[in-house]
């Protein structure tokens, strides 16, 4: 991950299934998170970089319904949230705030262009993440 001067970032986020041919209940799912700051509405990014993540998900044999459309909404969302705390991780350590990647919905859209992977809000940089509070230290004091 490279990081910038500068404010908001672009997202994109692909989606690659693949069924093993010798088990029909085997799948791998790998998810490209792109995050951006060579685009115009991210002239003022701080990060940018590309992260993959790949998992291996198994379905059980007595689901009938469609099970590539179940790994390919649950797998791919399980593997952005892991892919959307390393950012969290790796972006917190670094000289600019934390970078939040949004929350995404990986249920095919209708419409002539059907993708995984819509961003629900904008990429957010946070100097706090929700629920952290500071405190003042205990004075000592009964």
């Amino acid at each position: 991950m490279d990081a910038k001067p500068g404010g908001a970032s672009s997202l994109a986020c692909g989606v690659q299934t693949a069924k093993a041919t010798d088990d029909p209940t085997r799948y791998q799912i790998t998810l490209t998170v792109t995050l951006d700051h060579n685009t115009a509405a991210s002239a003022k990014s701080h990060y940018s970089g590309v992260i993959e993540v790949v998992g291996f998900f198994r379905v059980a044999k007595g689901y009938g319904d469609d099970p590539e459309r179940l790994v390919n909404i649950s797998g791919s969302s399980l593997l952005y949230g892991a892919a959307r705390e390393m950012v969290c991780n790796l972006t917190a350590r670094g000289p600019w705030p934390m970078l939040t990647l949004p929350t995404m919905n990986f249920t095919p859209q209708d419409g002539p262009k059907k993708e995984l992977g819509t961003p629900l809000s904008s990429v957010q940089e946070k100097g706090m993440s929700p629920g952290r509070r500071t405190t003042k230290p205990a004075s000592g004091k009964d």
